[in-house]
């Protein structure tokens, strides 16, 4: 039988590649969206270097929704689309300390 260290890493895991996706998929859709009504943003959200290694979602995104400018777009479903994912990263964030915790706590 599994060890519950072994079950709170896994399911850490797991939970951290599902809110990872979600974020992913969300955040193309809005940011799609988004530009679609405000070209002005094209340059401003543009994919960083080749090289270039962030998260979940981009860089430009995350600043985007940190600084809190969805909740200034007129539509108020883009406004909670933003919130929405905002919340996916803030569970990406705790699933992924959880996986770790639970990771050192197996290992230990």
């Amino acid at each position: 039988m599994p060890s519950i260290p072994a079950i709170v890493a896994l399911t850490g895991l797991g939970a951290t590649r599902f809110f990872a996706f979600a974020c992913v998929s969300s955040s193309r859709d809005f940011f799609s969206r988004v530009v679609s009504v405000h070209p002005e943003l094209e340059n401003e959200l543009a994919v960083p270097g080749v090289f270039t290694r962030y998260g979940p979602i981009r860089p430009s995104y995350m600043r985007y929704l940190k600084q809190g400018r969805h909740n200034r777009l007129e539509d108020p479903l883009l406004q909670a689309q933003g919130r929405r994912i905002l919340q996916l990263l803030n569970a990406h964030a705790i699933s992924f300390v959880v996986f770790v915790l639970g990771a050192l706590w197996w290992a230990a």
